[in-house]
């Protein structure tokens, strides 16, 4: 949450397939994609393997997560905290800005994880803290952005 109450997300790392999109999304949104080689795919018995090996920069970190997708579930108050995504902050010219992010309500799953590897969280300078919360799957949200505000 920025000064003025705004809720958002600050990425350390994205992943994208698309190239093009890479040195756009640094350079003018100051959100720090790197180009990889992903995969998706559903699997026999409600499993989903999602797969990302990084081309650039940093090639090789790879991310590998198996999962089984379970039933519905009603969120936590953190869990839906987390799920909510009001916007994304980014460095922009120099200048923190906050780019406004609307969606409905995220339809959680029960999930459980078969297989991780995570090169990518040390990568981004990021170490696991606390308690495992519990795996979620969604199907996805439609969500549109708006234009960026600057952050005071």
């Amino acid at each position: 949450m920025d000064d003025a109450g705004r809720h958002g997300v600050v990425f350390r790392s994205l992943e994208t397939e698309r190239l093009a999109v890479v040195p756009i999304a640094r350079l003018l949104f100051g959100v720090p994609y790197t180009w990889a080689r992903m995969r998706v795919s559903q699997q026999p018995g409600n499993r989903w393997l999602y797969e990302s090996r990084r081309r650039w920069p940093a090639a090789g970190l790879t991310s590998r997560l198996s999962i089984r997708v379970g039933g519905p579930v009603e969120p936590s108050t953190l869990e839906e905290w987390l799920t909510a995504r009001w916007g994304l902050h980014a460095r922009i010219a120099g200048r923190t800005r906050w780019v406004p992010n609307s969606h409905g309500p995220w339809p959680l799953h029960q999930a459980e994880v078969l297989e991780l590897r995570a090169d990518l969280l040390a990568a981004a300078g990021v170490e696991p803290a606390g308690e495992r919360l519990r795996a979620l799957f969604s199907p996805g949200v439609r969500a549109r952005f708006g234009l960026p505000v600057l952050v005071r």
